[in-house]
């Protein structure tokens, strides 16, 4: 194998055995497959062998109807396939040549090339007088792009407005489908990193942080050397943020069990981001639920604060007897274990016996006791309510207004707009 790093050509053969020579001399393959028709058989036996400086490793030849195209792509694409098996070799290290041959031959070859993956060229150079065939000796490729890579470019939009929408996991599936049927090594290594960053996206809506930690960091690896794959560099810079951002998450839920000893905060932000695509998608349901599930992080945060709570289970000793005799008059009990796990209600309310900075927050339940309420009687809770976009929309302003959260505190995603081409 040359420099060129071809491994196996396939190139059709007409009555012109130059453009061939030429092909095989350069590129130095290891193997050649030769298309050819009845009447061209003969020009690789008498005048492409006898010329070739370059020794192959292996040669094959394939006789084609030369004005039959399907015919000819049937049979050529059934051939490469069985060579690229029988001699080992990628399709990303074979060329198609399609220089000489009729055109359906020609056609043909570069239609097996598209669908699996090789590269497609044909030899050009001077043609004086405007006749069709190559001068000797002003031979050069001519590359041609994989359709197929085109069509992974196209695809790109249909990525960026799923993303837009909500769905990371449908965007990576419409850049893997194109990625399967793409040739070019840089375009196939611009849409594994594209993808891996959605399905990261994918795993970070469910939660699932340590699978998005692997796909996001090879993602961010090829995207920080190409930041307009994503939109330019204030969207990759977004994306660090919040790389560093879901590692603290990762962290928080991989602590289990484990006594707290760190704010649940950056959860719970998360927690409302991911309310918000949810409202994007129309999941109001799972809306409500991500900010009832945060208000209650919000609480543990706060009693972790004022009675080393453990997210939201206190232990009895870590309470003064006016604040036990509080909620023995409600009947709150401790469990065998001799803590407290309370319900948000008494949650908010116990901060009156903390710190005097966290007494104000004890009035955060009643401010917010009609969504929460609405919650729990929601159809994902304890009851059939469905919940609508007012509903969710109008528990987010409640939730970011009484637990005091800016809106720039939110870890919303970026615009992402994908640029392949």
């Amino acid at each position: 194998m040359g420099e060129s790093g071809v491994r196996l050509l396939v190139c059709t053969v007409g009555g012109s055995a130059d453009p061939i020579v030429f092909s095989i001399d350069t590129d130095q393959p290891e193997a050649v497959l030769f298309v050819v028709s009845a009447g061209s058989k003969r020009v690789v036996d008498e005048e492409i062998h006898p010329r070739l400086r370059h020794k192959l490793r292996y040669c094959d030849s394939l006789l084609v109807d030369p004005d039959r195209l399907s015919d000819s792509f049937r049979g050529i694409s059934s051939r490469i396939r069985q060579k690229l098996r029988e001699w080992q070799i990628q399709p990303d290290s074979a060329v198609a040549d399609i220089t000489g041959g009729t055109k359906a031959m020609a056609s043909g070859l570069a239609l097996a090339a598209a669908v699996l993956g090789l590269r497609t060229r044909y030899v050009s150079g001077s043609r004086p007088g405007g006749i069709a065939t190559v001068d000797p000796g002003t031979e050069t490729f001519v590359d041609e792009t994989n359709p197929f890579d085109l069509y992974a470019v196209l695809h790109q939009e249909e990525a960026t407005r799923m993303l837009a929408e909500g769905f990371p996991g449908a965007a990576a599936r419409v850049l893997e489908e194109a990625l399967r049927r793409s040739c070019s090594p840089e375009l196939k290594a611009r849409i594994e990193a594209l993808a891996g960053l959605f399905r990261a996206l994918a795993a970070v809506d469910r939660f699932v942080f340590g699978e998005a930690k692997n796909d996001l960091g090879r993602a961010l690896s090829l995207i920080e050397m190409e930041p307009r794959l994503v939109g330019g560099p204030e969207v990759l810079q977004r994306l660090r943020d919040l790389r560093s951002h879901w590692l603290t998450c990762g962290e928080i839920v991989g602590g289990g069990n484990k006594p707290q000893d760190r704010s649940m905060g950056p959860l719970m932000l998360e927690l409302i981001a991911n309310a918000r695509r949810r409202r994007t998608r129309r999941e109001f349901d799972t809306a409500v639920a991500c900010l009832y599930r945060a208000t209650e992080m919000f609480v543990q945060d706060l009693l972790w604060r004022a009675f080393g709570a453990n997210r939201g289970r206190i232990a009895a000793g870590q309470l003064s007897a006016e604040a036990l005799k509080w909620l023995e008059e409600r009947g709150a009990r401790p469990g065998a274990d001799g803590s407290f796990k309370l319900g948000l209600a008494l949650s908010f309310d116990l901060l009156r016996f903390g710190p005097e900075e966290l007494r104000g927050h004890a009035a955060t339940y009643e401010a917010l006791k009609g969504h929460l309420e609405f919650r729990n009687a929601s159809i994902l809770a304890h009851g059939v309510a469905p919940v609508d976009g007012k509903k969710a929309s109008e528990m987010e302003e409640a939730v970011l207004l009484h637990l005091g959260i800016g809106a720039e505190e939110i870890p919303d995603w970026p615009g992402i707009v994908v640029s392949l081409g």
